[in-house]
């Protein structure tokens, strides 16, 4: 199990601590989850699907279930299946345990929804939000037959469920969520606080050091042509050459 030192009181883990952390997203001792997509064998990310469910909802079980104290979430997704990122959505929130979300990258489509769940939502400067009405993918197996059963599914629940969650969480009605998702709309973390989407940008506490200033004229360029061993698009510096 992590344990302290007494001396900078810093986090220690074992064997079990790291490998919960790395394999299942699992930090028990930090009281963090780690919301991401899963990697195939072949290196492609599968985005909000089965796994992705499967790893949140038993995550949210332990450290609910451990105690009362807040839960960090840390999101990351492009998107994925409705159904799976309902389940998310909805271990979040009867999680025993306020669960509070944190997007460093990416929320798009169903993580955008899922962000919602959260008792506060944060995004970093660089991160992105995007929402839209979802592509109606043909269902495997028995439940949805046809291209149209699912198209009507998404269009007389799903879609209308998005809006209701997203109306919720940000004042606006649903109407103005269904004009918006007609189409993708992809939002800055600034754009995404003004809108209603989340409530604070977190900031580096940290300063990068500051790099000496150096030249970035044309002799500087044709300099780096040569070394890279090809020619460099010049905008907003006079070419020289010609």
């Amino acid at each position: 199990m992590a344990r302290k030192t007494q001396r900078n009181k810093r986090v220690i883990y074992d064997h079990d601590s790291t490998y919960e952390w790395i394999e299942w997203g699992l930090d028990k001792k930090a009281r963090t989850l780690y919301i991401g997509p899963n990697i195939n064998s072949e290196g492609e990310e599968q985005g909000v699907d089965a796994y992705m469910a499967e790893y949140a909802t038993k995550g949210l079980h332990i450290l609910g279930h451990q105690n009362k104290k807040p839960i960090r979430a840390i999101l990351h997704t492009t998107g994925g299946v409705e159904w799976d990122g309902m389940a998310i959505y909805n271990a979040i929130r009867n999680c025993e345990a306020p669960v509070d979300i944190e997007v460093p990258g990416a929320a798009m489509s169903m993580g955008a929804v899922i962000l919602q769940a959260g008792r506060n939502r944060y995004v970093h400067p660089d991160s992105i939000i995007m929402v839209h009405d979802g592509y109606a993918n043909e269902a495997e197996g028995q439940t949805f037959r046809t291209q149209e059963n699912w198209t009507r599914f998404m269009k007389d629940h799903g879609r209308f469920r998005m809006y209701e969650i997203f109306a919720k969480r940000s004042g606006h009605t649903k109407d103005f969520w269904e004009a918006l998702c007609a189409e993708d709309t992809i939002l800055t973390a600034k754009q995404a606080v003004d809108i209603g989407l989340a409530d604070k940008i977190i900031y580096p506490t940290r300063r990068l050091k500051k790099s000496p200033k150096r030249q970035s004229t044309d002799r500087e360029l044709n300099k780096w042509e040569k070394t890279l061993g090809r020619d460099i698009p010049r905008k907003n510096h006079r070419d020289k050459r010609k």
